[in-house]
């Protein structure tokens, strides 16, 4: 291991956790000092729109975040951030007849969109779970449970295969309304759910939510991952066959890690052997189709074409940073670790938001020619909503500064 520019690395991100990313977060701006918890949305500019709805996913996200940072670095300002996100959902996002939390809220707080979404669900649990594993709350605890035990009786429709909506009573759930023909549905592999499970499981200990993740793990580490083309499925039909062409490298990247972490803790050995590999094929993969001339991570191409995408994504780039690091950890190839430090590179010159904080959160891929542009994404161009959140840069932040940290003391 190269200790000097592993020290080097762990110093620079986290210096951009503490100097860019968490002062964004934390700052007053973003509190509704009118309604309590935080603002839906704030532009690229720094206004905030009052009259934006407040959604799970974001609400999730800056509590995962905060109970996360208030566990690595301590401060009372995480605490109380962490508190106030976590009082907030408990008392306006939770429901309390049907379990689980509604999607949306009104920008004053009363329900706006009471369905039960897998994806904002997951991140009601993650968020729960991390505010548990950092202050303690038997509420907090128990409600995660009850979501999660909610979602597997009424949302699970095989081994790693959710419906996405169900209505506020859990009935008439669904899948993703696009199909690959009649009668064949498109699953979305639900990471975020799995992550969740896997920390729910790290704080509680039970065994129905083993039995969960060992079910998500073994999917992951078979059906779900494509041994042909060396990287994971991310849309399949029922039966686990592909749906569509198109190849994220961001959710590679995060699938390889959180794959990694939840072998791990659950101790199988088979299961880590099996995870191992995959994770090792996913990285070479990721690196010598994702990365570019001058270090970026594309957000995906077509496997078909080869064709990558014209533009880059914060998140996928934030991820790309972690996934490599897991390779060169496992490996000690020397390769994987040039390529964390040639993405990380990358987001420092084109991402940071040298005005306002924090990350830009689309750019046309570069060159060294023209520059950073910052363009329209699936995001918007937000700094703040329902999708551009603090997570994916923080996430990697937490996990480069303890695999490092590993990696240094092993």
């Amino acid at each position: 291991m190269d200790r000097q520019r592993l020290i080097g690395l762990r110093e620079s991100i986290e210096g951009n956790l503490k100097n860019c990313i968490l002062p964004f977060w934390a700052s007053d701006a973003l509190l509704d000092q009118e309604h309590g918890g935080y603002w839906g949305r704030v532009t690229r500019d720094n206004k905030v729109d009052k009259e934006f709805p407040k959604a799970l996913v974001l609400g999730g996200r800056l509590l995962w975040t905060f109970s996360g940072a208030y566990r690595m670095l301590g401060g009372e300002l995480y605490a109380e951030r962490a508190h106030r996100a976590c009082g907030y959902m408990m008392q306006h996002f939770f429901d309390r007849e049907f379990g689980g939390a509604y999607h949306f809220v009104e920008p004053t707080g009363e329900p706006r969109d009471d369905r039960k979404d897998i994806y904002s669900l997951a991140f009601f649990i993650y968020g729960l779970a991390a505010y548990y594993q950092a202050f303690g709350g038997e509420d907090e605890l128990a409600a995660a449970m009850q979501a999660m035990r909610l979602i597997e009786r009424h949302m699970k429709r095989g081994e790693g295969l959710y419906c996405d909506v169900a209505n506020r009573d859990w009935s008439d759930c669904t899948v993703n309304e696009r199909k690959i023909a009649p009668g064949r549905e498109i699953f979305t592999m639900q990471l975020h759910l799995f992550e969740a499970y896997e920390l729910l499981y790290r704080v509680s200990g039970d065994s129905e939510v083993r039995q969960a993740l060992m079910s998500f793990s073994e999917c992951l580490a078979g059906p779900m991952f494509d041994s042909e083309r060396l990287c994971f499925h991310c849309n399949v039909d029922e039966n686990y066959r592909r749906a569509g062409a198109r190849q994220s490298l961001g959710h590679d990247c995060e699938l390889l890690y959180l794959s990694l972490d939840a072998a791990q803790i659950l101790g199988d050995a088979k299961l880590l052997r099996a995870t191992r590999q995959n994770a090792l094929q996913t990285a070479e993969t990721i690196r010598t189709k994702g990365i570019d001339a001058l270090g970026g991570l594309s957000d995906g191409y077509d496997l078909t074409t080869g064709a990558k995408d014209d533009y880059r994504v914060w998140w996928a780039n934030a991820e790309g940073v972690a996934a490599m690091l897991c390779a060169y950890q496992l490996s000690g190839e020397e390769k994987f670790l040039a390529a964390s430090e040639a993405i990380w590179r990358y987001i420092l010159e084109y991402f940071v938001d040298e005005t306002y904080g924090d990350w830009y959160s689309f750019i046309r891929a570069p060159s060294k020619e023209a520059g950073r542009e910052v363009v329209d994404g699936y995001h918007g161009f937000d700094k703040m909503n329902a999708g551009k959140c603090p997570y994916h840069n923080a996430r990697m932040c937490f996990q480069s500064i303890r695999r490092i940290g590993e990696m240094l003391e092993g």
